[in-house]
């Protein structure tokens, strides 16, 4: 005999993750009692994924994070801020400075944060560099195009009431003449489902 059950999975409730303090699980179980008192239990572990929330008719303002420095502006434009695990973020960062520095390294990071309880952690994922050893003058705009990898074994975005997940995509600009590295960023939508 065989029978078929669906579940629903509640959308406030978080989906599978494996991060490095963030833990969830999810298990189906099933039991068997017969006419004659024997019982049976099975239990299967199961991925739950998580769907894009992809926002509809969005402008290139919407997907575009500036940040302002004395010596310099940058702006970070992305193609999309909701990539699946797997895709690849892309976009342009530009630049526009107001006097002449050496850039030791032009780069994108993409950072994970998690939580659970009181435990936290954060990494850098991934990390792309588009230039190095360059002198940035007023005398022009800059812009590079970058296409930085999510691979597909990566956490979920996830905003639950005891764990979260989340990622930020940041742009750094780092020069001799400067104490700090110039940064922009934007928080960004990673999500598990094809």
């Amino acid at each position: 005999m065989v029978r078929y059950v669906r579940f629903q999975i509640p959308q406030q409730d978080p989906p599978t993750v494996h991060g490095s303090v963030a833990q969830v699980t999810w298990e189906i179980s099933g039991n068997l009692e017969t006419d004659s008192g024997i019982q049976t239990a099975k239990a299967q572990e199961v991925t739950v994924l998580t769907a894009p929330d992809i926002k509809p008719g969005r402008s290139l303002a919407a997907l575009t994070e500036e940040a302002t420095f004395q010596r310099c502006t940058l702006a970070l434009v992305l193609v999309n801020d909701v990539i699946g695990a797997g895709g690849y973020l892309e976009g342009e960062l530009r630049a526009r400075m107001e006097s002449t520095d050496q850039a030791r390294e032009i780069r994108m990071e993409l950072h994970s944060s998690e939580s659970a309880g009181d435990r936290k952690a954060e990494a850098v994922r991934e990390r792309v560099s588009l230039e190095s050893g360059v002198q940035l003058t007023s005398a022009e705009p800059y812009v590079w195009a970058f296409s930085l990898p999510v691979r597909e074994r990566t956490l979920p975005s996830v905003k639950g009431r005891h764990t979260t997940v989340s990622w930020v995509l940041r742009a750094v600009v780092d020069t001799n003449e400067a104490p700090e590295p110039y940064q922009v960023e934007r928080e960004v939508q990673v999500f598990t489902s094809t």
